[in-house]
C-alpha cells in the first residue's frame, strides 16, 4: 500500500501572449536525509497563492505612459456571497489576492487623479492564478472605465482543464457522474462508459500513460483517495470507491495532468481535485428528478445472438438543492445543502445481471438412474473410472447438489432450456442499487480578517448483484459502500501582503460484501474438518458448464480512514511573492476478510459427478494419478489487517517577478513517509 511516490522530473515549454514559458520540476520523497530541490521556471505565472480548493488574481496597474501607480485602491467583490477585499498596489505597481474561493468576481481600481477602473466576469477558478494588467486613464471626461476580463488563462503553465459547473449540468452524462467526462482533459483517457452498469457507473482516468491507481483525488482540498485500490469504481475485493457528488452539488473540478507546483505530490498520473458549491448572498434553491427506462434502449448485440431479451430497467434520480444566508446572520454565514436518491432496478447489464450458459444435458428427474441413463460410460478429462449406466457410483455430494432447490423451488444446477448444441440456458435476474447523499457547506466571515468554511459530503449505497461469482441464480450478495468527506478551512488576512489558510480533513470510504446464498454445505453432505463454523456452501465451478456458490471474496469488510491536515502562508515581499506549507496524512486501513467458503474445481461434469480422489480403484480411487476434484482451496492467512501511516510533507515556493511578463519560480518539497505499521502486530519485515 503507498502513500506517496516519486514523480521523476519534466521539461515542458509554451509560449503565450503574456511571454515565454519555461517548466522544470521534480519532486522528491525520504524519510531521512537532507531536503533536495526542485526548480520550476515560469513566465507570468504565480503559483504561490492558491490551493487545491482555491485560486488567486495578481497583476500590475499602470497609467497611460506605463509607469507603475503606486498605493491604487484594489477592490474585488465576489458576485455569489458579496464579500468584498481590499488590497492595494505596492511600489511595483503589483496588487494579489490569496487563496480566493472559486467564482466569479468584480475588480475595481481607483487611483488619485485617474478615473476608477471597473473590471467585470472575473473567472477564479480552482488551482489557478489569473492575471490582469490593468491601464488607469487620467481622470477626465469619464470617472469610471467598465471593461471585461479576458476569458483566456495564459498565465498557468501546469497542464489540466477546469470543466466548470455549465459544462457538467449541460452535458449529458448517461449516469449523471462527472468521471465520465474526465477524458475531455487533454492527455487523459478513460474507459467507454457502460449505459447499462449496476450502479454510480464511475470510469478510470489514466493521465499520459499513468495507471488509473497513481491519480491523485482531492474533494474540497481534503486527500478522497481509496488505499485498497484507489479505484472511482466500488468493488467487492477493494471496499468503497470515490465520492460522487451530484451535478448540481459541484462548483467546478480539474483534472492536472503534468506540470503541476511543488504543492502536488503522490503519484505519477493525474490530480483530479473537485470543489462543491457555497451559498450565496440570496437564497435559492431547485428541485430535480431524472429517470430512464428500457423503452427506447436497443438490445445489447451479443444478448440478441444469443437470444436474451432486452433486460428490465429502471433509475429513478430526485433530488435538490438549497443555498442562501443564514437568518441571523445579515449575510456573513452562507449555508448550501443538497440531497440526491437514486433507486436503480437494472436487469440490462451483462455483467451482473445475465447468464447464458452451454450447459450439459441434465434431466429434470435427478435420480441416479436417469443420470446414469445419461451420463454412463463418461470418464473424467483424464480417463479412469467411468460412470456406472446405473448411476451407482456418482457422488452423493453431486446427488444432493443436482437435487438441491432454490427458495422459489428451482433447481440450484438447472437444466438445459432448449436442445442446442451451443448456448441452451439464458436466466435475466434484475438487480438493485440504492443511493442516498448529502452535502452541506457553510460559510462564514469573522470581522475582515477571517473566512471560515465547512464542508461535508455523505453517502450510503447498496447494490444487490444477482450473479456475483456463480452463473446460475441463488447466490446473490449484497455490497454496501459508504463515504463521509469532511473539510474545515480557516482563511486569516493578516495584511494585504499576508494571507495563511488552514485546513483539516477527514475522510472515511466504507465497503462492506455479504454472501446471500442461502444453501449450506452440510445440507448437500459437504463436512469441512478446517473450521466446522464455516456454514457456506464453496465456490464450485464446472469447467465449460456452471459456477455455483458464493464468490470467493463475497465476505469482505474494508474502513479506509484518512486524516489530513495542512497550513498554507502566502506572502508578497516585493518582488518576491512566497508560500510555505505543510501537510500532514495519517491513513487507517481495515480490512476484514472474513472466513472464505473455500473454492473446488472440476473440468468436466463427469469429473463433477464422479469427485473420486486421485489412486488406485481398489483403494477407492479413479485409477488415475490426478483427481476428478481439479483445485481444492480453503481458508488461509490473517482475516483481520488494521495498516497504519503517516506521511509529513514540506514544500516553499518563491516567485521573483522581473518583469511583469516574465517571473522564475523556485520550489522545494519534501515527502517524509513514515514506516507502515499493523495495529495488532500482524506484518513483519
Amino acid at each position: 500500500m503507498k502513500r506517496r511516490s516519486m514523480e521523476g522530473c519534466s521539461l515542458g515549454g509554451k509560449h503565450s501572449a503574456m511571454g515565454k514559458t519555461f517548466h522544470l520540476a521534480a519532486t522528491v520523497s525520504g524519510i531521512r536525509g537532507l531536503v533536495l530541490w526542485l526548480l520550476v521556471v515560469v513566465s507570468s505565472l504565480d503559483v504561490c497563492a492558491q490551493s487545491a480548493s482555491t485560486g488567486a488574481l495578481t497583476g500590475t496597474v499602470t497609467d497611460p505612459t506605463s509607469a507603475v501607480v503606486q498605493n491604487a485602491k484594489v477592490t474585488l467583490r465576489n458576485y455569489g456571497t458579496d464579500e468584498t477585499i481590499t488590497v492595494v498596489t505596492d511600489q511595483n505597481g503589483s496588487y494579489r489576492f490569496s487563496l480566493l474561493p472559486a467564482g466569479v468576481y468584480e475588480l475595481k481600481i481607483e487611483a488619485l487623479g485617474f478615473a476608477a477602473l471597473m473590471v467585470r466576469d472575473v473567472a477564479i477558478q480552482i488551482t489557478e492564478v489569473r492575471s490582469i494588467g490593468t491601464q488607469l486613464a487620467v481622470k477626465g471626461a469619464r470617472e469610471e472605465v467598465v471593461v471585461k476580463a479576458p476569458l483566456l488563462q495564459t498565465d498557468d503553465a501546469a497542464l489540466g482543464r477546469v470543466i466548470d459547473r455549465g459544462t457538467i449540468v449541460a452535458l449529458p452524462l448517461v449516469n449523471r457522474n462527472y468521471t465520465q467526462i474526465l477524458g475531455l482533459t487533454a492527455g487523459t483517457n478513460t474507459d467507454v462508459v457502460d449505459a447499462t452498469q449496476l450502479g454510480a457507473g464511475s470510469q478510470e482516468i489514466r493521465a499520459n500513460g499513468a495507471r488509473s491507481g497513481d491519480n491523485n483525488f482531492m474533494l474540497n482540498g481534503v486527500d478522497a483517495n481509496s488505499y485498497g485500490a484507489n479505484m472511482t469504481e466500488p468493488t467487492h475485493y477493494s471496499g468503497g470507491g470515490l465520492a460522487i457528488p451530484a451535478p448540481e452539488t459541484i462548483q467546478e473540478f480539474k483534472v492536472q495532468n503534468s506540470l503541476y507546483d511543488a504543492q502536488y505530490g503522490r503519484g505519477a498520473g493525474a490530480n483530479v481535485l473537485v470543489e462543491t458549491k457555497s451559498g450565496t448572498a440570496e437564497l435559492h434553491g431547485n428541485a430535480y428528478y431524472f429517470g430512464r427506462n428500457e423503452a427506447l434502449n436497443a438490445n445489447n448485440f451479443f444478448a440478441n445472438a444469443t437470444g436474451v431479451p432486452r433486460g428490465e430497467f429502471r433509475r429513478h434520480q430526485p433530488g435538490g438543492t438549497l443555498g442562501g444566508p443564514m437568518p441571523w446572520s445579515k449575510k456573513r454565514a452562507l449555508f448550501f445543502v443538497s440531497y440526491q436518491a437514486t433507486r436503480d432496478v437494472n436487469a440490462a447489464s451483462l455483467a451482473s445481471s445475465v447468464r447464458s450458459l452451454t450447459l450439459p444435458p441434465i434431466p429434470l428427474v435427478r435420480t441416479p438412474a436417469s443420470l446414469g441413463a445419461v451420463f454412463g460410460g463418461q470418464t473424467g478429462l483424464f480417463g479412469g473410472v467411468a460412470i456406472a449406466r446405473d448411476g451407482s457410483n456418482i457422488n452423493p455430494v453431486a446427488l444432493n447438489l443436482l437435487n438441491a432447490r432454490n427458495p422459489d423451488g428451482s433447481f440450484v444446477i438447472p437444466s438445459p432450456q432448449t436442445t442446442s448444441s451451443g448456448v441452451n440456458y439464458t436466466a435475466v435476474l434484475p438487480g438493485r442499487y440504492d443511493e442516498d447523499q448529502f452535502n452541506t457547506n457553510l460559510d462564514l466571515s469573522v470581522g475582515k480578517a477571517d473566512r471560515l468554511s465547512a464542508k461535508l459530503f455523505f453517502s450510503n449505497s447498496d447494490q444487490n448483484v444477482p450473479f456475483s461469482g456463480a452463473t446460475v441464480p441463488g447466490f446473490p450478495a449484497l455490497r454496501t459502500f459508504d463515504n463521509r468527506i469532511l473539510s474545515i478551512a480557516d482563511t486569516h488576512i493578516f495584511s494585504s501582503q499576508t494571507v495563511n489558510q488552514f485546513l483539516f480533513g477527514f475522510s472515511r470510504i466504507y465497503g462492506r460484501s455479504s454472501a446471500l446464498g442461502s444453501l449450506t454445505a452440510q445440507e448437500v453432505g459437504i463436512n469441512r474438518v478446517n473450521d466446522p463454523q464455516v456454514r457456506g456452501l464453496p465456490n464450485i465451478q464446472v469447467e465449460g458448464a456452471f459456477e455455483l456458490g458464493n464468490a470467493v471474496n463475497d465476505k469482505n469488510e474494508t474502513a479506509n480512514n484518512n486524516f489530513y491536515f495542512s497550513d498554507t502562508a502566502s506572502l508578497s515581499r516585493g518582488k518576491h511573492n512566497l508560500r510555505f506549507g505543510s501537510e500532514i496524512f495519517r491513513n487507517q486501513f481495515n480490512e476484514i476478510l472474513d472466513v472464505t467458503d473455500g473454492s473446488l474445481a472440476f473440468l468436466s461434469f463427469p469429473d463433477f459427478l464422479l469427485g473420486l480422489p486421485a489412486g488406485p480403484v481398489s483403494a477407492g480411487g479413479n485409477g488415475t494419478p490426478l483427481s476428478n476434484v481439479y483445485l481444492e482451496l480453503a481458508t488461509a492467512g490473517v482475516p483481520h489487517v488494521g495498516l497504519r501511516s503517516t506521511a509529513v510533507d514540506f514544500f516553499a515556493v518563491d516567485d521573483w517577478k522581473i518583469s511583469p511578463t516574465f517571473t522564475i519560480n523556485a520550489g522545494l518539497r519534501l515527502e517524509a513517509n513514515g514506516q507502515q505499521s499493523e495495529a495488532h502486530g500482524h506484518i513483519a519485515n
